[in-house]
């Protein structure tokens, strides 16, 4: 989903996901 924009603290997978696939940020 779109959880890379609304997600903050990495709470959905889908934000895990495109922090790995984008920038090496804590999640």
């Amino acid at each position: 989903g779109a959880d890379f924009i609304g997600g903050c603290c990495g709470t959905s997978p889908d934000f895990i996901r495109a922090v790995k696939h984008s920038l090496p940020l804590p999640g």
